[in-house]
C-alpha cells in the first residue's frame, strides 16, 4: 500500500479470479504498492507490486489469475490490513493538517498518541499515595507527582525541569544516576520531615537516562507500627483468655470450620489441636470424632443452642454453642463453651451418700435417746416421734 493510499477510501481489494492485466491497472489507478485479495468477506492473500514485475520477467500472460501469484502467508496479510486499518485511523483522526499531506499526518497522528500517553501515565502515578519523584541524566524534575506536590508544597507545573535540589536539598537522585546503585528504605530528612526513599536508576536501552525514588512519611508507618502493636497486644490477651478458661472452648468459622480449640478442651473431650483445627464440623461428626455437634446445631437453627455431650474418652460434658453474627446478619462464627459435668455428677454423688450417711446417723442418734423425743415443724404439725416418747 503507497502512502497515498491512506487517504483513499477503504476498503480497496480484488478477487482471487481478478486477472494481471485488471490487477495492475487497478494498482495504478489507486497508486497502490499492494492490495488484499478477498473472497465472502475473508483475506486469502495480498497481491504486491512485486508480484506484477515477476510476472513481467517470467513473460507471463496477462490473463493469468491472481490467486496463483498472491503471497498466502495469514502473517503478512494480517501485516497488510493492520497497515490499512491504521491509515484509515490517520485518516479519521487528522483530515485536515496543513503541509506536505502524509508525512505531517503522521507527525500529527503520533504527537497526539505520545500526548495521550503522558497524560495517561501521569495520572497514573497521580493516583498513587505515596510521593513519587524522578530525574533525567542531569538532575532536573521529569517526575513529580500530586503527593510529592502535596509534602513540599510545590505546584507540579513548578517543580518540572528544576534541579531536583531546590526542592529536596539533600537528594541522592543524581548520586543514583552517576552510580548506578539501587538504594532502599533510606531514612532522609527533607522539606520539613522524615522520609523513607527507595531510590532506583532508570534504564533505558543499557542505558541510565534517570532515577526515581518512591517516598513513605516515617509518620505513616509509625501509626501502622503502632497500630500492629496494638492489634498484637489484644492478640495476646485474647489468647490469655481463652487459655485460661476452666471450660473448653471450640471455635469454627461461619462454614463450621475449626478454627481453634483450648487446652481445656483438650483435657475434657480428648481432642486434641491437630487432629480438628482447618477441618469442617460435620466431617469430625460423621466420622465419630465427636458423637453429636452444637456448633451444627447452632449454624442450622440460628441461635445458641445447649446439648449434652459424652466424650470419646468417656467424660459427660455440657456443651453450649453460640453464633456470632456480622452487620448483614450472617453467621461468621461459632463459639462453643464445653463444660465438664463429669465431676460435677461425681460430687452429686458423693453428696447423695454424705447425706444418706448423715441421715442414718441422725436416725441412730435419735432412736437411741433414752429420753422421748417430739418434733414439730414450725406451724406445730408433728413431724416425728421416737421409741422413748411411746413408752414414757
Amino acid at each position: 500500500m503507497s502512502t497515498q493510499a491512506a487517504e483513499q477510501h477503504f476498503p480497496l481489494e480484488i478477487t482471487p479470479d481478478t486477472t494481471v492485466a485488471i490487477a495492475a491497472r487497478f494498482m495504478l489507478d489507486h497508486h497502490l504498492d499492494m492490495v488484499k485479495v478477498t473472497a465472502n468477506g475473508q483475506t486469502l492473500g495480498i497481491l504486491t507490486r512485486a508480484h506484477l514485475l515477476e510476472t513481467i520477467a517470467n513473460d507471463t500472460s496477462a490473463k493469468t489469475r491472481v490467486e496463483t501469484l498472491m503471497n498466502k502467508d495469514p502473517e503478512f496479510a494480517k501485516w497488510a490490513e493492520d497497515l490499512e486499518s491504521f491509515a484509515e485511523q490517520l485518516q479519521a483522526e487528522t483530515p485536515e493538517v496543513p503541509g506536505e499531506g502524509w508525512k505531517d499526518r503522521v507527525l500529527a497522528y503520533f504527537r497526539k498518541q505520545v500526548k495521550q500517553e503522558r497524560k495517561a501515565w501521569r495520572g497514573y502515578l497521580d493516583g498513587v499515595y505515596n510521593p513519587i519523584v524522578g530525574v533525567d541524566k542531569y538532575g532536573r524534575l521529569n517526575i513529580f507527582n500530586k503527593a510529592a506536590a502535596k509534602v513540599t508544597g510545590f505546584e507540579q507545573r513548578q517543580a518540572y525541569g528544576k534541579d531536583v535540589r531546590e526542592i529536596f536539598n539533600n537528594s541522592e537522585l543524581t548520586y543514583i544516576v552517576r552510580s548506578g546503585q539501587t538504594q532502599l528504605l533510606r531514612r532522609i530528612d527533607t522539606v520539613g520531615k522524615t522520609f523513607l526513599s527507595s531510590r532506583s536508576p532508570v534504564v533505558v536501552d543499557n542505558e541510565i537516562i534517570g532515577a526515581v525514588a518512591v517516598l513513605q512519611e516515617t509518620s505513616d508507618l509509625e501509626k501502622v507500627v503502632q497500630e500492629l502493636e496494638s492489634t498484637r497486644q489484644l492478640n495476646r490477651q485474647l489468647d490469655a483468655i481463652i487459655e485460661s478458661s476452666f471450660d473448653g472452648l471450640y471455635i469454627c468459622d461461619g462454614q463450621g470450620v475449626t478454627l481453634r480449640i483450648n487446652k481445656s478442651f483438650e483435657r475434657i473431650l480428648g481432642v486434641t489441636s491437630a487432629e480438628v483445627v482447618g477441618r469442617n464440623m460435620a466431617d469430625l461428626v460423621a466420622e465419630g470424632v465427636f458423637s453429636r455437634s452444637g456448633t451444627l446445631l447452632a449454624l442450622k437453627r440460628r441461635e445458641t443452642v445447649t446439648i449434652p455431650l459424652t466424650s470419646r474418652i468417656g467424660k459427660t460434658a455440657l456443651v453450649t454453642s453460640v453464633p456470632i453474627f456480622d452487620m448483614e446478619s450472617n453467621i461468621v462464627m461459632v463459639v462453643t463453651n464445653v463444660r465438664d459435668m463429669t465431676e460435677l455428677i461425681e460430687l452429686e454423688k458423693r453428696l447423695e451418700r454424705v447425706e444418706d450417711r448423715r441421715q442414718k446417723e441422725l436416725n441412730a442418734v435419735f432412736e437411741s435417746s433414752f429420753d422421748g423425743l417430739y418434733i414439730c415443724d414450725g406451724e406445730g404439725n408433728t413431724l416425728r416421734i421416737n421409741k422413748a416418747f411411746e413408752r414414757i
